[in-house]
């Protein structure tokens, strides 16, 4: 596979490599979002999985977002993309990936970085315009510095968006939900799934929109660096919760939308 090697992508981080692809049949001179997918490939099932022995968490130290790692954007058609670390990352913490990918195809998405550490598909949504969202994690990282990077692999795509983010105290996936709506509602919710939270719980959210408002997070969650490419947005939240709950990723929008909710221990 050729690389184009780039300078700089849009927005926060540098993009150092991007892969070319098309799908088998792909038709010469039409754009990504008119080519056929190839045959279809079931999207694999996000890995969840009971927090590790010994991972019980402490009382008066609740899970926390360190800082964002990096992140890119891109209108470009491909299907991999390599982003520097910007932000170093501390031994033993989480890495959470959030992905929007444009007019793209079901089948595999993997995140690698130069240290080895394994992400796993944590939270997978797909709309009815192909935009797909999805959070990947990581779990007692390797130390990161500004000589490393990460790997993104995904089928081929019209535009990219991914952010990394650090967060302290977590170590395991232990719940999702998803859900998209249409163009020309007033919100997003993950609530039509069951999501049971308890107290001390982090939950994280990513919704990729096109066209419409911005999507807004309830009072409750805080909203990290939204990415943003013309009416593409990847809009990522977190919030720790409060008291045992059934939990849901919601907020308001007027755009076509896809969103995961994923709850952390």
């Amino acid at each position: 596979m050729a690389t184009l090697v780039l300078g700089a992508g849009i927005g926060a981080g540098a993009v150092l490599a991007l892969g070319g692809g098309a799908p088998t049949g792909a038709k010469a001179g039409y754009p990504v979002e008119e080519q056929p997918c190839p045959p279809p490939t079931a999207n694999p099932r996000p890995s969840l999985r009971a927090p590790a022995a010994g991972a019980a968490r402490t009382a008066g130290e609740p899970p926390s977002w360190v800082g964002r790692v990096t992140s890119g954007q891109e209108i470009l058609s491909g299907s991999d993309v390599v982003l520097p670390v910007l932000s170093p990352v501390t031994e033993g913490d989480a890495l959470v990936v959030t992905v929007m990918l444009t007019s793209s195809c079901p089948g595999p998405v993997t995140v690698t970085d130069t240290q080895g550490d394994t992400f796993r598909i944590v939270g997978d949504e797909t709309d009815t315009a192909r935009h797909r969202t999805l959070v990947l994690a990581a779990f007692d990282a390797h130390p990161l510095g500004t000589a490393d990077s990460l790997h993104a692999t995904y089928p081929h795509a019209s535009k990219y968006h991914i952010a990394v983010d650090e967060f302290r105290g977590i170590r395991a996936a232990v719940g999702t939900a998803g859900a998209h709506g249409e163009t020309g509602g007033t919100a997003f919710s993950t609530g039509s799934t069951r999501l049971d939270c308890e107290a001390g719980d982090l939950m994280v959210g990513a919704v990729g929109t096109n066209t419409g408002s911005a999507p807004t997070f309830t009072a409750e969650w805080t909203a990290l660096p939204m990415l943003q490419l013309s009416s593409y947005r990847l809009t990522t939240a977190y919030r720790v919760v409060p008291a045992a709950q059934t939990c849901a990723a919601t907020g308001t929008t007027t755009a076509q939308w896809a969103a995961a909710a994923v709850v952390f221990r």
